[in-house]
């Protein structure tokens, strides 16, 4: 059985309205983009999560860990 429940993603923005974590997302190629956006709408769109994946950090912050194919 799945169970498959949203959750809201908020992304830290500056007052001058940067937001950092896209500007870091710039240097990854379009194949690792597309790994983190895969493992971002996991994330966000099931449930429940595969522990490896997510992190809880506390008070409702959680902690995505997202592996890259290595280039080497």
């Amino acid at each position: 059985m799945v169970i498959t429940k949203s959750f809201d993603l908020h992304l830290y923005q500056e007052t001058s309205g940067k937001i950092p974590i896209l500007e870091w997302l710039k240097n990854f190629s379009k194949e690792d983009r597309k790994i983190i956006d895969r493992d971002i709408k996991y994330t966000q769109y099931n449930w429940p999560w595969k522990m490896s994946l997510i992190k809880p950090l506390g008070s409702g912050l959680m902690e995505i860990r997202i592996k890259l194919k290595d280039k080497n």
